[in-house]
């Protein structure tokens, strides 16, 4: 195992090596590496990334409940309302029931609307696979709430709390036509099976392949600066390293071993040795 000498920041480093690391590792191998490792996270990334399972609901389910309560009497097309809630449950599983209510009928017993709905859902539903999206209509706004069943629950917020989307993409249309409340959630709910069913990676596998990239490439960025700086290391005797300083920059060399100083490039102090058969330096004479 041969010693090398380099310098880094103005100090010297020695390392201790079965190969010549003045010479690059084979680019080949470098590279090759690199895609290799990529190449195993990227299986592991795939294997590991789930899919939502739809919630298992029968048609006898569906059909047991209403799928629109108008009582306020605001959805001007229930054919094409109910037809949207029908493919959200093909695709879904989750039951939907979109009710709408006057601001009367709750607003002298309940504090605010999402308690009424609350109080809706476990009147209406004996199951825990419906989503009810309720809708309160007074004379100048109609405001929304939702109530969501624990089976329903989990496949709205299974991962991430696809909630959000739903909001969002509710606010879109709303805003795009403000008169039509059952056009808007009839929309929305043909958009949000796409966000519902999305395929995702686990929290705790994304950390993991997260920490794992980063080491990739934490490690090939390593290789590639070691070689930087062995690239003007020197072979140096073990049984003998003195440094001396240059007097040009005031950095240092090693006696016997540079032949410049490797920080300026300057001439360097000469010396006479003394050395052994092979040639070896074993001292410094002046």
């Amino acid at each position: 195992m041969a010693r090398y000498v380099y310098f880094k920041n103005d100090e010297t480093f020695y390392v201790y090596s079965k190969r010549d690391i003045t010479k690059p590792i084979n680019p080949v191998l470098k590279i090759g590496g690199l895609i290799i490792s990529l190449a195993i996270l990227a299986t592991l990334v795939f294997v590991t990334i789930r899919a939502p399972q739809k919630l298992v609901s029968t048609e006898k389910e569906f059909s047991a409940y209403p799928s629109i309560m108008d009582n306020a009497q605001i959805i001007n097309e229930p054919n094409v309302l109910a037809d949207s809630i029908a493919q959200f449950f093909e695709k879904t599983g989750i039951i939907v029931t979109v009710a709408t209510v006057d601001e009367s009928a709750w607003k002298n017993n309940y504090d605010s609307f999402y308690p009424f709905v609350n109080e809706l859902y476990l009147k209406s539903f004996n199951d825990e696979k419906h989503w009810l999206i309720a809708c309160s209509v007074s004379q100048k706004n109609v405001s929304l709430e939702t109530y969501r069943g624990i089976e329903a629950d989990k496949l709205l917020t299974q991962a991430q709390n696809k909630m959000e989307k739903f909001w969002e993409i509710l606010n879109k249309y709303r805003q795009a036509d403000r008169s039509d409340i059952g056009k808007t959630i009839s929309s929305t709910l043909n958009d949000f099976p796409k966000t519902v069913m999305h395929k995702y990676l686990p929290t705790p596998a994304f950390i993991v392949y997260a920490i794992l990239l980063f080491a990739i490439i934490a490690v090939y960025r390593s290789i590639c600066e070691k070689e930087k700086l062995y690239k003007n290391a020197k072979l140096c005797p073990e049984d003998f390293s003195t440094e001396e300083e240059c007097t040009y920059c005031g950095g240092t060399y090693i006696i016997g071993v540079h032949s410049s100083c490797p920080h300026c490039g300057a001439p360097i102090k000469a010396h006479d040795y003394t050395s052994d058969k092979s040639g070896k330096i074993t001292g410094i004479l002046n």
